[in-house]
């Protein structure tokens, strides 16, 4: 069964660290290793707080679930960028031990979901743009009709210039 459920954790990209009361850490899985890694945290350091400084302020809450008083602590979203500089969210959750003293913290690596959340609200606002924004339609508008090519940018860039000149006649042909 203990297999079974490593494969489920690395499946679901779930990482588990094992810390004390202090926040040293005392054990690291391989998905803790790794998505650490990849946020260029080195799992050599040996506090909770190094990994984590948004449990700054927190410790006593903290030491309540650690100490069973409480039930857990979750932090969701925490925003980082990996290696290559891009955009990486992990949700975090600190749940006590069957031994006093020692918390278990689990580590998810939700950037898929946290970007198309992003996405979605993105398109949600834009919506609401052009619901409400007839100078945000039209943009839209012309460029659906005329495209954007670079002809239709060209024809853009005269008129503009001739809109600025009070008196101006301009010949078809």
């Amino acid at each position: 069964m203990k297999d079974a459920l490593t494969a489920l954790l690395e499946y679901k990209n779930l990482g588990t660290i094992l810390f004390d009361s202090q926040f040293n850490v005392l054990a690291i899985d391989k998905v803790s290793e790794r998505i650490l890694n990849s946020i260029g945290q080195k799992p050599l350091k040996l506090n909770l707080t190094d990994f984590f400084p948004e449990f700054i302020g927190s410790e006593d809450f903290i030491q309540n679930i650690v100490t069973p008083k409480k039930n857990s602590y979750r932090l969701d979203f925490i925003n980082r960028t990996d290696k290559e500089n891009h955009p990486c969210f992990l949700n975090i959750i600190v749940l006590p031990q069957e031994k006093p003293g020692n918390g278990l913290l689990i580590i998810e690596n939700v950037t898929e979901q946290a970007l198309a959340m992003q996405n979605m609200n993105q398109q949600k606002y834009e919506l609401l743009l052009y619901k409400r924004d007839p100078e945000f339609r039209k943009q839209f508008l012309a460029e659906s009709i005329l495209g954007k090519s670079k002809a239709i940018q060209q024809i853009r860039e005269t008129i503009q210039t001739l809109s600025r000149v009070p008196t101006a006649t301009v010949l078809l042909i």
